[in-house]
C-alpha cells in the first residue's frame, strides 16, 4: 500500500510539473511577442522580464526557511493557485484589450516569486516520496518530461501565438497553474515532524541556520561557488548563439531554432540514460567528469566547426550537460539533512539564477568589440577549466560520491 502511495504521489508531481512547464513556455513566448507588438522595444521586453525575476531573487532564501517549516504539499498548492490567478487575471485583462505595463510586471512577479518557492520544494520533497535506490531516476523523470515540454512549447509557441495571440496563450498558462495545484492538492504527504514546535527556532534564527549550514558544509559549498562561476560563463556563451547565428553565413535564424532543438534532444538523452542507468556512487565523479569535459568542451569548438557538424556537437553537449545536472541534484538530495533542503535548493537557486543576468550583461557588453568565436570558445574553456578545478578538491568528490549508506550526512 506504501508503495502504491509513493507511486501515485509522483505520478502527481509529474504531471503537475508537465502542465505547468508547457505553460510557462507558451507564457514566455507570448509575452515577448506581446511586448514588442505593443510598444515596439526590445530593451522594454528585456527590462519586463529582468525587473520581474527580481523579487523571486529577493525571496529564494525566505522561502527556504518556509519551506522546511511547513508542508511541502500546501506550499504547492498555494503558489500554483496565486500564480494560476494571477496569469488568469491578466490573460482576461489581455483579451479585452488594453492592458497595463505595470500588470505585466505583477504576474511576472507572482510567477518569479511563485517559482522561488515552487522548485526548491519538489525538488525537497522528492525525496520523502521516493526510495533511495530510485532517486537519481526520479529526477532524471522528472527533468525529463519538463524537457519535454519545454522543446514542444518553444517549436509550438510562434505558431500558436501566430493563430491566437497572446490572450489565450495566456489562458493557458493561467489554467495549467490551478491545474497543477490541484493535482498538488491530492498529494499525501506527512507533515514536518516537529516534536516539539515550541520549542522550534525563530524564522530568523532558521534562516541563519541554513546559510551556516552551506558554508559548513565544504563539499556543498564547492559546488555551489561552482554553480555560480559556471553559470556566469554559461549564460553569456548562450546569449551569444544568437547574434552568432544572425551574422554567421550558412546559419541563420531558423537553423538557431534547429540546434537550439538539437540541445534539448540532447538534454532528453542524458535524463534518459541517468534514470535507466545505475550509476554507482563510488563512479559518480568519474561520470561527472567526464560528461562536464563533453559538455565545455564541444561548446567550445562549435562555433568553429560547419552548420551541420556545430548541430551534432551541441546535440553531444547537451548530453553531457544533462547528467552534470542530474549527478548534482541528486548528490544534493542524499547528502542534505532534510530539516535542511529546502533552504539549500533556495541558496542554490539565488546563487544560480542570481548571476546569470551579470553573466548575460558582461556578455553582450564584451560582444562589441571582441570576435564572437573567440568570445564563445573563451567562455567554455574557462567553464571547463572551473570543471577541472573543482573536480579535484576533495570536499567536491566526496559530495559528488556521496553514498548516503555509508556516508554519514552533513550535520
Amino acid at each position: 500500500m506504501r508503495n502504491w502511495i509513493q507511486h501515485k504521489n509522483f505520478f502527481l508531481l509529474c504531471q503537475g510539473q508537465l502542465v505547468s512547464s508547457a505553460g510557462d513556455v507558451l507564457y514566455e513566448i507570448a509575452l515577448g511577442f506581446c511586448l514588442l507588438q505593443a510598444y515596439h522595444s526590445s530593451a522594454l521586453m528585456a527590462t519586463v522580464v529582468a525587473v520581474s525575476a527580481v523579487p523571486g531573487l529577493i525571496a529564494a532564501p525566505f522561502a527556504g526557511v518556509i519551506i522546511d517549516r511547513m508542508n511541502p504539499k500546501w506550499i504547492l498548492v498555494t503558489v500554483d493557485f496565486i500564480r494560476g490567478a494571477a496569469v488568469t487575471v491578466t490573460a482576461v485583462w489581455t483579451l479585452c484589450g488594453g492592458i497595463p505595463l505595470w500588470m505585466f510586471y505583477l504576474a511576472g512577479t507572482a510567477i518569479s516569486v511563485g517559482g522561488a518557492f515552487f522548485t526548491p520544494c519538489i525538488r525537497s520533497l522528492i525525496p520523502l516520496i521516493v526510495e533511495k535506490k530510485n532517486l537519481m531516476r526520479a529526477n532524471s523523470l522528472i527533468n525529463l518530461a519538463n524537457r519535454l515540454t519545454q522543446t514542444g512549447g518553444n517549436s509550438a509557441g510562434g505558431f500558436l501565438y501566430g493563430l491566437f495571440g497572446a490572450g489565450p496563450l495566456f489562458l493557458l498558462n493561467g489554467i495549467s497553474f490551478l491545474f497543477s495545484g490541484t493535482l498538488s492538492f491530492f498529494l499525501k504527504v506527512s507533515p514536518k515532524n516537529r516534536k516539539n514546535r515550541s520549542c522550534a527556532p525563530s524564522f530568523w534564527a532558521d534562516l541563519k541556520a541554513g546559510f551556516e549550514y552551506t558554508v559548513r558544509f565544504a563539499g556543498l559549498r564547492d559546488m555551489i561557488l561552482m554553480a555560480c562561476f559556471l553559470n556566469f560563463f554559461a549564460s553569456g556563451a548562450f546569449i551569444l548563439l544568437q547574434p552568432l547565428f544572425l551574422h554567421t553565413p550558412g546559419f541563420g535564424i531558423q537553423k538557431y531554432g534547429i540546434a537550439a532543438g538539437a540541445i534539448c534532444v540532447g538534454n532528453l538523452l542524458g535524463m534518459l540514460f541517468t534514470s535507466a542507468a545505475r550509476i554507482p556512487c563510488r563512479m559518480r565523479m568519474v561520470f561527472f567528469l567526464l560528461s562536464a569535459m563533453v559538455d565545455a568542451g564541444l561548446n567550445a569548438l562549435f562555433p568553429f566547426a560547419d552548420i551541420h557538424a556545430g548541430i551534432l556537437l551541441l546535440f553531444v553537449a547537451g548530453v553531457g550537460n544533462s547528467v552534470v545536472n542530474m549527478l548534482i541534484l541528486t548528490s544534493v538530495q542524499q547528502s542534505t539533512r532534510e530539516a535542511m533542503r529546502g533552504k539549500v535548493f533556495s541558496l542554490i537557486a539565488m546563487g544560480a539564477r542570481g548571476i546569470a543576468p551579470l553573466g548575460i550583461a558582461a556578455a553582450g557588453a564584451a560582444a562589441e568589440f571582441l570576435d564572437l568565436k573567440y568570445l564563445i570558445f573563451s567562455c567554455n574553456l574557462i567553464a571547463l577549466m572551473l570543471f577541472i578545478f573543482f573536480a579535484f578538491q576533495k570536499p567536491f568528490r566526496d559530495f559528488i560520491n556521496f553514498d548516503p549508506e555509508i556516508s554519514p550526512r552533513q550535520d
